[in-house]
């Protein structure tokens, strides 16, 4: 389940590094990891482990704090993909600022190859996650869905490859951009 979904996220990254490291590590990955908060939280009711106020109420009180929380953790997880980012952007552009053709074909190489880097980098830590950091089980609980255990996959488990293969391709056909948006 998780590698279609890295496919994606790491070829969505190589077209377009700094949008979606913004997409990625403020929004996408905070909301895996608020989903997964929720499923741990009914867990935790289902077992009746659960002490205090919070512990009795329904999953949809958590979810905003938690959206809010995962947000600043997840800011924070994103600071050294971040980080690297900038330093390989700074390299990228003295080689794109060389005229000719080859010197934009590895231009454009390494930008892809710094977003893929930096994909990766942001990406497959997330799918284990932490315990302040429940992407790993959102994860899980998405794998469990689209392929049961002892069972081939779903038809969402078909459909999450068929979007994920476009996503893949169309980060793969899109040429790499530091920043595509206008403004």
């Amino acid at each position: 389940m998780a590698v279609p979904v890295i496919a994606a996220g790491t070829a969505l990254m190589s077209a377009a590094p700094v949008l979606f490291l913004v997409v990625l590590g403020l929004l996408l990955l905070p909301a895996a990891a608020t989903w997964g908060d929720v499923v741990e939280h009914r867990r935790r009711q289902m077992a009746g482990v659960g002490d205090g106020w919070l512990a009795r109420r329904s999953p949809s009180v958590l979810v905003a704090p938690r959206f809010v929380r995962n947000v600043v953790v997840g800011a924070v997880r994103a600071l050294p993909p971040a980080v690297l980012l900038a330093v390989l952007v700074g390299c990228w552009y003295p080689i794109d600022a060389i005229e000719g053709t080859t010197a934009d074909t590895v231009a454009r190489w390494f930008l892809r190859g710094a977003g893929v880097t930096v994909g990766l980098a942001l990406v497959v830590p997330a799918v284990r996650g932490s315990a302040r950091f429940a992407t790993g089980v959102a994860v899980d609980e998405a794998a469990a869905a689209v392929a049961p255990p002892g069972r081939t996959l779903t038809q969402r488990g078909w459909i999450l490859w068929a979007v994920a293969t476009g996503l893949t391709a169309a980060g793969l056909a899109f040429s790499p951009e530091v920043w595509p948006l206008p403004f």
